[in-house]
């Protein structure tokens, strides 16, 4: 999962997103950013 905010997120959020190992963009973000990101979770998801 990739969580895409607009700069809305709190400590709390950010707490537990770096506690789950979830991915996290923040906006504004290139378009090569984006799609970096999903290879990597689609990478990491085709090992687990």
């Amino acid at each position: 999962m990739i969580f895409m905010t607009g700069g809305a997120s709190t400590p709390r959020t950010k707490s537990f997103l770096a506690f789950r190992d979830r991915r996290m963009l923040e906006k504004p973000f290139e378009a090569v950013q984006l799609e970096a990101m999903i290879q990597e979770v689609l990478r990491v998801g085709a090992v687990a």
